[in-house]
């Protein structure tokens, strides 16, 4: 997995688990009200914590992962912009209403680290 592949990845990560939490909310919503087959919405429920918990260790290895790559660049600014792109899932305006640069200079930045991490080997996994 190239860096580029690894700092994208965790948004659809963090996507998955928010869904299997969501739904989880509900099928514990239709145990409670559903009195005809409880036990198929326990099967149910029972699965959902099995994925979210999987999730959540897949979650906090690609963080980790990020989190290694990040290091690796030389510039705070960049490791911020990245991180607050990436981990914490902002937009780039947000990005700049946080950091007070210009959306412009933001792009620039991420473009800069997103091509310093291109040319770092693969990772793997």
């Amino acid at each position: 997995m190239t860096a580029r592949e690894t700092l994208e990845s965790y948004g659809g990560l963090a996507d998955q688990l928010d869904r299997c939490q969501s739904e989880l909310a509900l099928c514990r919503i239709h145990a409670q009200e559903d009195t005809r087959s409880p036990e198929r919405w326990q099967r149910r429920i029972r699965t959902l914590q099995a994925d979210i918990r999987r999730h959540r260790r897949l979650c906090k290895s690609r963080q980790d992962e990020i989190e290694r790559l990040l290091i690796s660049l030389p510039d705070e600014t960049m490791r911020r912009v990245l991180a607050l792109r990436y981990l914490n899932l902002f937009s780039y305006a947000e990005i700049s209403e946080v950091l007070h640069f210009s959306l412009r200079h933001i792009y620039r930045i991420h473009q800069q680290a997103a091509a310093r991490l291109q040319a770092m080997p693969p990772q793997a996994g």
